[in-house]
């Protein structure tokens, strides 16, 4: 859901370093030689984000939140995604989401950003699950861009893993999808991803764009620094935004089958397999 915490953590910095630390941040543009008036565009973008509030690591107790959200939940992601294009974030989901196939469940799916991105021709069915209906709804209204005749959209909290084994059963998809969620679940992450394995069929992929701690080790100590505070009370919604994924999605027993990096690390993208 989340593409924003990393760049919300910046708010708190004066504008000079805060120019310099983007640009740290943004290993994988240096080689486009920015110029300084790129630089300044991109701080005063991540340096106005959204206003502050809080929410929950829970997911039940995050849904009145994202309810909440809803609205103008898409106009975070819009400003950034504008403003970095360069980054390739637009064309990494899409590069990603050509891998789905089959039967799709998109978990956390939100507003139904995604929707656009799917192949047409590769899908026989797309399920998208939220735990906020007013989300859901948002995204139910983007007919023109669903990418299948049977898309439908269920109501339920993703950690709960006995009610949703108990409607979709085991091995029950071909491709599962998640978009920057896994830093919302945050304690929950690597229970989500051992049901995420159990839904998946044993032949299937799993496809993860998520936020992830940076190996660079500058920025990485920061994003330690800053990101329980971004997530409780500094406008990340919840997501904790220094996950170290390439741990997580191995604990829960899936292999990575390609990974791609954006922005330094901050960002990734994962083709994963259900693992033996």
């Amino acid at each position: 859901m989340l593409v924003s915490s990393v760049v919300l953590a910046f708010k708190m910095l004066p504008r000079t370093p805060f120019v310099f630390l983007t640009l740290l941040l943004l290993p994988a543009a240096q080689p486009l030689i920015l110029s300084r008036r790129a630089a300044l565009e991109i701080s005063l973008t991540f340096a106005s984000t959204i206003s502050d509030s809080s929410s929950s690591t829970s997911a039940t107790s995050q849904q009145p939140a994202y309810d909440g959200y809803a609205s103008t939940y898409d106009l975070l992601d819009d400003k950034v995604a504008s403003s970095l294009s360069f980054l390739g974030l637009s064309q990494g989901r899409s590069d990603l989401l050509s891998n789905s196939y089959g039967s799709v469940l998109e978990i956390c799916a939100g507003t139904g950003i995604n929707l656009p991105y799917y192949p047409k021709r590769k899908l026989k069915s797309l399920t998208m699950l939220d735990i906020s209906p007013n989300m859901l709804k948002l995204a139910e209204e983007r007919k023109e861009s669903y990418p299948c005749e049977n898309v439908k959209f269920d109501i339920a909290d993703i950690t709960d893993g006995r009610a949703v084994i108990g409607r979709y059963g085991e091995g029950a998809f071909d491709t599962i999808v998640d978009t920057f969620s896994l830093c919302v679940l945050d304690t929950e992450t690597v229970r989500t991803l051992e049901l995420v394995r159990r839904l998946i069929k044993p032949d299937g992929k799993i496809l993860l764009f998520e936020n992830a701690r940076a190996d660079n080790s500058f920025v990485g100590a920061y994003q330690d620094l800053t990101a329980q505070a971004i997530a409780k009370k500094g406008g990340g919604k919840g997501c904790v935004f220094n996950q170290r994924v390439d741990e997580l999605v191995k604990e829960a027993g899936l292999t990575i089958l390609d990974r791609n990096d954006y922005a330094g690390g901050l960002f990734r993208a994962y083709v994963c397999g259900r693992g033996g």
